[in-house]
């Protein structure tokens, strides 16, 4: 896991301790910040610490593609453990990078950033570990170099860069496949929280970790933190304290268990219990100088001198002040040496020593002055980091809100599709009523016109539509002076046939006579049913002989008709009448008249026959 250490923290009350030293890494593992000179962080010591090493070994691929993928997760288990072994691991699977997966080089390029910082090659580090977290595939490995970035920058003192980079670190953790990584993160932010003076915030990282019932060493490192923050908010209680040594002791954490009693300490010396807090700190000091960790043995020494003073033992706070000068030089603003410079000066006050009270406060208010400096400078970077958040939340607002206009905009354009379709639906619907209403009309008007102008029994025009066609006819071969001809035809005997046969025999006798005349008429003619048993029929260009003609072959057609297949024993016969426009004139009821009364003279003259009215000759 990426980030900074548990122990990279600057106190903001006197207490508070802070000293440069090894950063909790990407994998758990301590990356060395400095320290005074001649301190070595044991492989000993490493070994305790890196609990991100166990942990994290399981993010790597459990099937790996090619070798160089065995070698990068054998090197991301022992990068914090073994540095030699580490580095050999590291120089081996480069050699392999060309048959690496992308995965693996993304992982190569993580674990060369964790080396350089480990060289001290901060500039290297950041630039490797930024590009791996805007370009990386892996969302473990980005989020990695996130933290990566963070706990480098806590070292370059760019507090604004980290602070960002954590923030962004948190914006992937849901796409984290592992809780154990996740866990690592909050443990960053909570030591970070703790460094920037934040102790609200540190607590509440540290017991979120610690409320996911989360492994062994994260918890000790989780409740560590957590006895930190709680000495900054003056709220712990000695049982709380009593569980984070208890965590750490099942860890196998001394190390971390001997700061939960540093942390204890400078609870018990703020709430004035100083016996306490030296009995404490006496007891811790055995296990601290076997560590020979400075920042613990600074943080103990110097609670160690404020308590002696304030209990009235002055050879004690002396010596124990001048031990926090002795374990190294380091930066001015390191807590211990303010508190430190303060307690001896305070000694040298009281037993009347002004040069040397002069000194030390000279050197006091230097160290306090360069913590004050770094303290703003880590609450600026802590309020820039919030002034960006909030600018990025107020951007991500921005952009919600411009998304849901884009939504509603587009909501409203599908709205107006579908209207649009729906009213081209419904107007495509209109037409086809229309349409159909208009079939149907014409379908109907067809039908009743085809019902006013049709006999419905034998086919032929009725009296009224003949009655008209007739009479244009007429007036057409008037204008082209051509002949035209009328013939009237009245079946003889009907009644008997009807009253004998029946009216259905007499329905197909009527039939018949109009399917002769038809058959026998010219192409051309119309024929109609005058009514009951009458036919007529309008030949255009057709003469007064020619007319006669036609007139005996109807007859003979109609006598032709085989009334006995029809049901019936009488001869069907038929007089007929034939008029022309020679004598009638070309007026439709000059010749229906004519032809009528020449079919009369027909029945007159014994029936089944033609009768004229006009003479042969004239008509010819």
């Amino acid at each position: 896991m990426n980030g900074p250490s548990p122990f990279l923290r600057d106190g903001r009350v006197k207490n508070s301790i802070r000293v440069r030293l090894p950063s909790y890494s990407a994998a758990g593992g301590l990356v060395r910040t400095g320290g005074p000179p001649g301190e070595r962080v044991l492989g000993r010591l490493l070994s305790a610490l890196c609990t991100g090493a166990v942990l994290l070994s399981s993010l790597v691929s459990a099937v790996h593609a090619s070798p160089a993928g065995e070698l990068l997760a054998r090197a991301d288990a022992v990068r914090s453990a073994d540095r030699q072994e580490f580095d050999v691991l590291l120089s081996r699977a480069g050699r392999l990078r060309g048959q690496a997966t992308a995965n693996e080089r993304d992982l190569l390029d993580y674990l060369l950033a964790y080396q350089a910082v480990l060289d001290g090659r901060y500039a290297d580090a950041l630039r490797s570990s930024q590009r791996l977290y805007k370009d990386g595939r892996d969302p473990d490995i980005r989020y990695r170099a996130a933290l990566l970035v963070a706990n480098t920058t806590a070292i370059t003192r760019d507090h604004v860069t980290g602070l960002r980079y954590l923030s962004f670190a948190f914006a992937l953790a849901g796409q984290t496949r592992t809780p154990e990584l996740r866990l690592h993160g909050d443990v960053v932010a909570a030591a970070l929280y703790t460094q920037f003076g934040q102790p609200e915030l540190a607590l509440r990282y540290a017991s979120r970790v610690l409320a996911q019932n989360p492994p062994l060493r994260v918890a000790c490192f989780a409740h560590e933190n957590r006895a930190r923050a709680l000495v900054e908010l003056r709220q712990g209680v000695t049982e709380d304290f009593a569980r984070a040594a208890a965590a750490c002791e099942r860890a196998g954490e001394t190390l971390l268990r001997s700061l939960v009693y540093s942390s204890e300490a400078r609870f018990l010396a703020a709430s004035g219990r100083q016996r306490a807090a030296v009995r404490r700190i006496l007891d811790t000091l055995p296990a601290a100088n076997e560590a020979a960790y400075t920042r613990l043995t600074g943080e103990l020494h110097a609670t160690l001198a404020e308590s002696q003073l304030a209990l009235g033992n002055t050879s004690a706070a002396m010596k124990a002040a001048k031990e926090v000068l002795r374990v190294g030089r380091q930066e001015p603003h390191w807590a211990p040496f303010v508190t430190a410079h303060r307690v001896l000066y305070q000694i040298a006050e009281r037993s009347g020593d002004h040069h040397a009270a002069l000194e030390h406060y000279r050197a006091y208010h230097e160290a306090e002055r360069a913590r004050l400096d770094e303290v703003k400078a880590r609450e600026y970077a802590f309020q820039m980091s919030r002034l960006d958040a909030l600018r990025r939340e107020q951007q991500a607002e921005a952009l919600q809100q411009r998304n849901r206009a884009l939504v509603l905009q587009q909501r409203i354009s599908v709205e107006r599709g579908r209207s649009l379709r729906m009213a081209v639906v419904l107007l495509g619907l209109l037409v086809v009523i229309v349409a159909y209403w208009a079939w149907q009309y014409r379908r109907t008007h067809h039908t009743l016109r085809r019902l006013s102008q049709t006999d419905t029994l034998s086919g032929v025009a009725t009296r009224g539509h003949f009655a008209a066609e007739a009479t244009a006819i007429i007036l057409d071969c008037a204008r082209r002076k051509c002949p035209v001809s009328v013939l009237l035809l009245d079946v003889d005997h009907f009644k008997q046939i009807n009253d004998q046969c029946g009216h259905a025999v007499g329905d197909w006798v009527l039939r018949n006579i109009a399917q002769a005349c038809q058959s026998a008429c010219p192409p051309g003619s119309l024929v109609g049913r005058m009514g009951g048993e009458e036919f007529a029929v309008i030949m255009r260009g057709v003469s007064g002989g020619q007319a006669v003609e036609v007139a005996e072959r109807l007859r003979v057609s109609v006598r032709a008709i085989d009334a006995f297949a029809g049901g019936c024993h009488l001869q069907v016969t038929a007089s007929v009448g034939v008029a022309c426009n020679q004598r009638s004139g070309y007026d439709y009821e000059a010749l229906l008249g004519a032809a009528d009364r020449a079919m009369y003279s027909a029945k007159r003259g014994g029936r089944d026959r033609v009768g004229q009215a006009c003479a042969l000759d004239r008509c010819a």
